[in-house]
């Protein structure tokens, strides 16, 4: 049991607290196998499939109460009067088949192309029990399944090589998909939102210094998210996740953003962060940039 003081913070022995007890249930089944194997002196091809069942379920028992600001004693748990009781079952299964090729074309040269076909299912049914009115008790389901196609292309050419040092230009392009995220809120939310996408473009100049000692990386890059699952609130002011009504939001490098590290481990990592300039909605991390042979 967890109570929670509201806003408006009355001290005249109406209700200005709520109280929630909420058990949550969560199961996960993985599975993934590939096969990766060269084509040539030069190049590799990866494939295989991943298979994602989740199943989540939620029992939420939500009062109000009193709640002296002195400090005085508050009720017990079982003096408490039930406001509202709402359940949420989410089952969800993801399936996807992917590959992708790994093509040195020559000591200069390099081509990252994969792509995936997801197949996804949702079944998301929600009730809520009111414990003043019984004629506002009310159940809903919703379902979705969608079929879609991402994938990625990058290529990039080493500019230089001294003393073990690489400098490199690159440019990639993504695209992603992945369904609504769901939070478990102590809600009725009956509704499946729409699955979120994501595209991007990505060209910049990267490589080592002082004998592998140091690493940059200059990029520039533009996100186009659409049906983006964003917190906000309710009517009542509770917090929910929801879509937004812009259908899209960006985020850019503008100007390109500069990275500088200082590594005493190997270098070429997999991924760097940048600063961004937003538009709508703030980026939480830079694009992943690729050096040539890996993933």
């Amino acid at each position: 049991m967890r109570g929670f003081l509201r806003r408006d913070l009355v001290n005249d022995g109406s209700a200005n607290a709520d109280s929630q007890s909420q058990r949550r249930h969560i199961r996960d089944v993985y599975l993934e196998t590939h096969i990766d194997r060269p084509f040539s002196d030069g190049g590799s091809i990866l494939y295989g499939f991943d298979f994602l069942y989740g199943l989540g379920r939620q029992d939420s028992i939500n009062g109000s109460y009193f709640a002296p600001l002195t400090g005085g004693a508050l009720p017990a748990t079982t003096q408490l009067h039930v406001d509202e009781v709402n359940r949420l079952v989410d089952r969800r299964l993801f399936l996807g088949q992917f590959a992708q090729i790994d093509w040195k074309v020559d000591e200069r040269w390099d081509v990252l192309a994969g792509a995936r076909v997801n197949e996804t299912a949702e079944q998301k049914s929600s009730v809520h029990l009111d414990g003043f009115d019984a004629t506002a008790n009310a159940a809903g389901a919703d379902q979705k399944r969608e079929f879609r196609l991402s994938g990625t292309l990058g290529i990039s050419r080493t500019i230089a090589l001294d003393q073990g040092d690489r400098q490199v230009l690159f440019a990639d392009m993504r695209s992603a998909f992945k369904p609504a995220a769901i939070d478990f809120r102590p809600d009725y939310t009956p509704a499946v939102l729409n699955p979120e996408t994501a595209g991007s473009a990505e060209v910049g100049i990267k490589g080592t210094l002082n004998g592998r000692k140091s690493s940059y990386a200059l990029t520039a890059y533009a996100m186009i998210f659409r049906n983006l699952v964003l917190p906000t609130t309710n009517a009542a002011g509770g917090p929910v996740l929801q879509t937004p009504a812009a259908s899209g939001c960006r985020a850019s490098s503008s100007p390109p953003g500069i990275a500088w590290l200082r590594r005493s481990m190997p270098p070429f990592p997999s991924a760097i962060t940048v600063p961004t300039s937003p538009r709508e909605w703030p980026p939480k991390a830079g694009p992943m940039s690729h050096w040539p042979g890996t993933s």
